[in-house]
């Protein structure tokens, strides 16, 4: 005879037995014995499968609860009190543990490194991952003002070290309030979009790009420049935010031209409005407030420059 032990789920195993030693067959009774134990040993299966899914689903809220606690220290608790320098900052994790990143690098009062990153992996590798590459990056960035050899050393760092390559998009810009210049270098993140006080929103494009670091140890990496003035506006957002997609599944990507235009519209907002807008905007087009990429946006704005003379 044959049993099949089912649950709300579906059929979990089956009891098979053979026949008796008397040689008789099963009568009615037994057989809703039979049935009866099947439903036990099915309802005992289904408790054992239930109470292992939410120890699981308890190991993996402990640890994606560690790894975030890892991100949010890696975070900066404080934006930079730079004089002449209105800046802010957001990050908004796709998961409670996301690969996105922000630091800032003070060099002196008139001088600051501005880095926004996204490193591959999610999750507590992904949190791991950004602490090994924060803390690399923030050493090498510390020891010089030249955002190419920072970017360099950075990928020599994760291509020689890492078992698994690790890739880590970075964009590393340093803002030199006295010199008014911002000196930048991409590594595989949107473009800076640069709001001038007067004149047209538009994106600071690189003569070449390079691949991120940790992709290849011939990666090669360029400077950037641009003078800029006071009532400027800088803003620097990670891929999360032109790729966000309607949860819907239909339509196109958030993109480029909606966030030039969206800046263009915005552009006489402060940066910590500019950025808490922008979020807003993502999670409408999204359609959730579950991002399906991690979204991390830097702004700032000059209001005063070497000479004190202010907006």
């Amino acid at each position: 005879i044959c049993l099949p032990m089912k649950t709300e789920r579906g059929c979990c195993g089956y009891i098979f037995l053979g026949g008796k030693r008397s040689e008789s067959s099963y009568n009615l009774e037994e057989i809703e014995l039979l049935k009866l134990l099947a439903d036990q040993a099915a309802r005992g299966i289904e408790h054992m499968n239930l109470a292992s899914e939410a120890a699981e689903k308890e190991k993996l809220r402990r640890e994606l609860e560690i790894g975030r606690q890892i991100q949010q220290n890696l975070l900066p608790s404080s934006l930079p009190a730079i004089p002449g320098l209105e800046i802010a900052a957001i990050n908004s994790p796709a998961m409670e543990v996301g690969g996105d990143f922000y630091t800032f690098i003070h060099y002196d009062r008139r001088k600051l490194g501005i880095i926004v990153g996204d490193i591959i992996g999610k999750g507590v590798a992904g949190a791991l991952n950004m602490a090994a590459t924060i803390s690399s990056l923030r050493l090498i960035a510390e020891e010089s003002t030249s955002v190419t050899e920072a970017l360099q050393r950075l990928n020599r760092y994760l291509v020689k070290n890492t078992t698994k390559r690790s890739f880590a998009a970075v964009l590393f810009a340093i803002l030199d309030l006295d010199e008014g210049v911002l000196r930048w270098s991409n590594a595989g993140l949107p473009d800076p979009v640069y709001v001038p006080r007067q004149g047209k929103v538009h994106y600071l494009e690189s003569e070449e790009y390079a691949l991120p670091p940790g992709a290849s140890m011939h990666s090669a990496y360029m400077e950037n420049r641009i003078k800029i003035s006071r009532g400027d506006s800088v803003v620097l957002v990670s891929d999360g935010c032109v790729e966000t997609r309607p949860n819907s599944g239909h339509g196109e990507d958030y993109g480029y031209d909606r966030l030039l235009d969206f800046v263009e519209r915005n552009r006489q907002r402060g940066p910590s409005e500019l950025v808490e807008v922008l979020r807003n905007d993502i999670h409408d087009f999204r359609g959730s407030m579950q991002l399906e990429d991690d979204f991390t946006a830097v702004a700032f704005r000059l209001i005063r420059l070497e000479n004190g003379s202010a907006e």
